[in-house]
């Protein structure tokens, strides 16, 4: 028979053995969602299919020639060895987890002329190229080939080439087209556009489809040469610009068949609707796209909850409010530490700026945020 004190240390025992039962359940559960270091294209895979990572990825945004000596203009944006020992800097100075490098060209062949090369920026048309019908009329697609045979796109083309054998097979490389209605307004001056979306739809519509084919061609070529990543912004085609209807009518399908051939490659697609993206944010989903690149106009960790298990955010890097452009860095450390704290998921977003970033961005407040990501955001899927 046993004694109220044997009971007791019997009953202790059982307690403790309990108890070390359940710790155990939870050290195991918690080895199963936690990761070991991934690659900077495992980590982007493993987010935009919602699966556990070891931090979240983040991403430099912008192109800065300053690093390596350089400017931007015509000389550079047609050397193939400039433009890559920019992105090499970047990967160097940054390391972030993708390298993003810039190959552009296509609107031109399409349009058949020349362009404005300012100095120390981008090229631009000085007079409308379309005008009329008849100016979408005689436009002709190039095919890949004609647009390989460009000499900017080739410089591109060949800039993702040679970062790629300098990288690795690890490494995630960006490319790039613009969105259909960010190049129609390029070749008819932005209000003109919104002028003919409202008076002769099917103009654009014809139009629209010209710069679609024509940047599925461009994306195509940087596929091969080794890009892995496709961005597409399409500001002009926002609720800054045009109508939830409109969009849906007009620019949505475009997308649509543009995102689809970016999968059809096996790349990445990541689309950013540049511009107040809140009343067409249910529409989002129908892109197709993986990564959903929200400006600062929209709440990261909002976003996240809306799209959870279904496409990755990126952005949460307010260009116009925070502390990137005129803080320090340590005020950009605490911004992102505060960013990723209101993340209710430990996965399914990237860090990176709300949009393009001015190659005047002090170089050591993108450092600041890319380390503060890495020190903030390691621990296991909630």
């Amino acid at each position: 028979m046993r004694t109220v004190a044997q009971h007791s240390d019997r009953k202790h025992r059982g307690l403790c053995q309990g108890g070390q039962k359940i710790q155990q359940r939870i050290v195991a559960i918690s080895a199963k969602n936690t990761v070991s270091q991934l690659t900077s294209k495992q980590r982007v895979l493993n987010t935009i299919k919602w699966k556990p990572v070891d931090r979240l990825p983040t991403f430099a945004g912008g192109h800065f020639p300053q690093l390596t000596g350089r400017k931007y203009g015509r000389d550079y944006l047609h050397d193939a060895d400039a433009i890559a020992a920019t992105v090499l800097k970047q990967a160097e100075i940054f390391e972030a987890d993708a390298d993003r490098v810039p190959s552009s060209g296509a609107l031109e062949v399409l349009a058949n002329t020349k362009l404005y090369w300012p100095e120390n920026d981008y090229p631009m048309f000085l007079e409308p190229v379309i005008t009329s019908r008849a100016d979408v009329d005689r436009l002709v697609v190039p095919s890949e080939e004609e647009l390989a045979r460009d000499p900017r796109v080739a410089a591109g083309l060949e800039a993702i080439r040679i970062v790629r054998k300098k990288l690795g097979p690890d490494a995630l490389i960006m490319g790039f087209v613009n969105g259909v209605y960010n190049y129609a307004g390029e070749l008819t001056g932005t209000a003109a556009l919104m002028r003919f979306l409202a008076q002769d739809p099917e103009l654009v519509w014809k139009l629209g489809e010209a710069i679609t084919q024509t940047s599925i061609n461009h994306l195509r070529l940087q596929v091969k040469a080794g890009a892995d990543y496709i961005g597409m912004p399409d500001a002009t085609s926002s609720p800054a610009c045009i109508s939830p209807k409109q969009y849906a009518e007009h620019a949505l399908p475009h997308h649509i068949k543009l995102i689809s051939a970016i999968r059809e490659t096996g790349a990445i697609s990541q689309y950013h609707p540049c511009g107040g993206e809140y009343p067409i944010i249910d529409q989002l989903p129908r892109t197709g796209a993986d990564i959903l690149h929200f400006t600062e106009l929209v709440d990261l960790s909002v976003a996240q909850k809306i799209f959870v298990q279904r496409h990755a955010v990126a952005g949460g890097m307010d260009v116009v409010t925070g502390p990137l452009f005129l803080g320090t860095p340590d005020e950009v450390d605490a911004y992102t530490k505060k960013l990723i704290e209101s993340l209710r998921f430990k996965t399914g977003a990237i860090i990176m700026p709300s949009c393009g970033l001015s190659p005047n961005v002090p170089v050591e407040n993108i450092q600041a945020y890319i380390k503060a990501v890495k020190k903030y955001s390691h621990g296991t899927l909630r």
